[in-house]
């Protein structure tokens, strides 16, 4: 059986603010559904699968950052 999250679930598992998860509520991509208008419910599952599309991003953003600087 699936186990839903609250919003204030996902910020303490992935250890971001309650207000990004927020933000991300409404992005396009971001597995969420709205039961009322301030009550959202986001699927263990579909988290897990999201999080593992965002690593390839995240992986092109640290490729393309400049290289560090010793000083």
């Amino acid at each position: 059986m699936t186990r839903y999250l609250t919003l204030q679930e996902v910020a303490a598992r992935l250890g971001v603010s309650k207000s990004t998860a927020y933000e991300w509520a409404h992005r396009p991509d971001f597995p969420v559904s709205r039961i009322t208008r301030r009550n959202y419910r986001v699927p263990e599952d579909a988290l897990e699968q999201w999080l593992n599309a965002q690593l390839p991003e995240m992986a092109r953003r640290n490729t393309t950052a400049s290289p560090a600087v010793n000083g």
